[in-house]
Formats: C-alpha cells, sequence, structure tokens
C-alpha cells in the first residue's frame, strides 16, 4: 500500500498470543511513528481465527489512533520470497520478466499465484536483482475474506517477515550501510520466521518450526499439567541452566537444526564468494525473544553478537 502525503497508514500484526497495531504516516519524505498499541489477545480466551480477528476489529473500533487504510500481516509461511538475478533489466518488459519467473517458481501446479517485486540495489555478486513475493491466490482471498467478515478492512497484506526487517531497519539505520550479512529471527507462540539480510536486501526468508509455545509445552509435565504454571515457570526460566538431559535442551537442539537448515537453504542461494560470509549479528524479536538467557544462548552457540 502506497504511504503518500499525510494520510496515516495502519499495519496491523495479528498474532495468537499478541496482537501489534503501528500508525505511520509520511511526513518530509520519512515515515513517522504516529502510534503503537498492543492487544494482549493471549490473555482473552479466544478459540479460534474468527474470534481472534472480531477480538482485534472491536479493539480497532475503539481506539482513537487506529486511522488510515489498514494493511494485515501474512503470515512468512504461507509466501515465498526469492532473489533472482536478471541477465538486465529491461524497464518496459521488467512486469512481463518477473511473470515469467514467477511462472516457474509456482511450477506445475494448477493454481493460481499473485505476485509483487521490488528491484534491488546491486550488490553480494547481484547485478540486478529483483525481490520476488509470490502467494497462492485462493489463500490471500480466504485471508480477505475472513478478515472482512470479522469488521477489518484491509487495503493489502503484507508478509510479516519483510514487515519486521523494514521496522529493524526504521528503528536501526545504520545497518543500511553494512555489507555483512545479519541474521533477523522473529520468535512467535508456533513457529519463528528467519530473514537473512544485507544492507535493505532481504536475501532469504523461511519458517523454522519453533515457538515458545513448545517451552509451555515442555514444562507441563513439571507444572503437574498446570497450564498457567508451566507460563510462569517458562518466565521464570533462564535457558542456560537446564541439564543436557532436559526436554528443554531437547527444543533448544531443535531450534539450532531449523536454524542451521536455514542458513544453509541461504547460503544454497548465493553466489559462491559470498556464501561463506559469516552472519555478523543475530537480531531477535517476538514473545519469544523475551525468553531468559536466549540471546546469551544464541551468541555462544553463533559467536556473534545477539541483540533483542
Amino acid at each position: 500500500m502506497s504511504l503518500l502525503g499525510k494520510k496515516p497508514a495502519l499495519g496491523i500484526d495479528i498474532g495468537s498470543a499478541s496482537t501489534k497495531a503501528v500508525v505511520v504516516r509520511i511526513e518530509n519524505k520519512r515515515p513517522l511513528v504516529v502510534a503503537a498499541e498492543t492487544l494482549d489477545t493471549g490473555a482473552e480466551g479466544i478459540l479460534n481465527e474468527s474470534e481472534l480477528y472480531t477480538s482485534v476489529a472491536h479493539w480497532l473500533r475503539e481506539a482513537p489512533w487506529a486511522t488510515g487504510g489498514q494493511t494485515v500481516g501474512l503470515p512468512q509461511y504461507l509466501a515465498t520470497t526469492q532473489i533472482t538475478d536478471f541477465p538486465a533489466i529491461v524497464h518496459d518488459n521488467l512486469e512481463e520478466m518477473v511473470r515469467f519467473e514467477t511462472q516457474q517458481l509456482a511450477g506445475l501446479s494448477d493454481e493460481s499465484f499473485i505476485h509483487d517485486f521490488q528491484v534491488l540495489p546491486p550488490g553480494q555478486g547481484r547485478r540486478n536483482p529483483i525481490l520476488i513475493g509470490l502467494c497462492r491466490e485462493s489463500v490471500i482471498r480466504e485471508r480477505i475474506q475472513n478478515l472482512t467478515a470479522a469488521g477489518l478492512h484491509p487495503a493489502s497484506l503484507g508478509m510479516t517477515g519483510l514487515a519486521s526487517l523494514n521496522a529493524l531497519l526504521f528503528l536501526n539505520p545504520e545497518l543500511k550501510a553494512d555489507s555483512q550479512p545479519h541474521v533477523l529471527l522473529d520468535i512467535g507462540q508456533d513457529t519463528a520466521t528467519i530473514v537473512v539480510f544485507c544492507g535493505i536486501r532481504p536475501l532469504y526468508t523461511g519458517t523454522l518450526d519453533f515457538g515458545s509455545r513448545m517451552l509451555t509445552e515442555a514444562l507441563l509435565e513439571r507444572a503437574g499439567g498446570d497450564l498457567h504454571k508451566a507460563e510462569e515457570r517458562k518466565r521464570e526460566l533462564d535457558v542456560n541452566d537446564v541439564g543436557p538431559t532436559s526436554s528443554v535442551r531437547e527444543l533448544l537442539r531443535r531450534l539450532d537444526g531449523e536454524f542451521e537448515n536455514a542458513l544453509d537453504h541461504w547460503r544454497a542461494q548465493q553466489p559462491p564468494e559470498f556464501a561463506k560470509e559469516p552472519c555478523k549479528a543475530i537480531w531477535l524479536c517476538g514473545g519469544g525473544a523475551l525468553q531468559r538467557g536466549l540471546p546469551e544462548y544464541l551468541a555462544e552457540r553463533y559467536e556473534c553478537q545477539v541483540t533483542r
């Protein structure tokens, strides 16, 4: 969605544990954050997606700051991103070139796909890189229909991985000039999104089968099956203090495996001269990033700076 003039735009990230809303407008050609609020959806006893959307819609109707066209986050696991280095960019035929590339990405599927693209500056061994986003049309239509039925009226959907990266670069503009790869890890309740980026270029996005709910479930037995007590234990737990055979340590090994697989996928897509570059830093966000000891664990494991 275009952010032009002084019209505000409302971005909504709907999660099972919490929903975040940010109002932004353009002022002097720069984005200005007008409001940023959070709804604790996890505490409302919501049973399904329909109830979740209805609760969020009611919250926004009651909020005086919730103005402007709505962009709602699309979970990263529902979309695919890829950087393609074209031999040359002919702007008159660029949409046709990208459409042909998306047909190759979609393969032999009978489904219809929706795509969008962004031309990136050259770098990391690529001369004419274009970031392509791809999603099944049926997923987009179903998501918008469900949101509209609940009282939300999104003008567009945005991939959460790229949205998180945009937020990180907004808060840390010095990263835009960094020529080394960084990792953004957004840990949610059920899954985590990983973005490998260099400067303003998102080089890889993916989803990890790891979420903060898994830690709660790992502590259920010690909490006597009491979910509330397990959540309390999780908040008090430092992941560096668990034993080598504990269920929490097993979950950390799972996170390591998922993380390593994602980095392997990223490296496999890079030009040879860039594929061996070590990651300079890991940036954590999402509710699961608040877990005690997690930055220290990852810093020791991957020998780099880790920042929430």
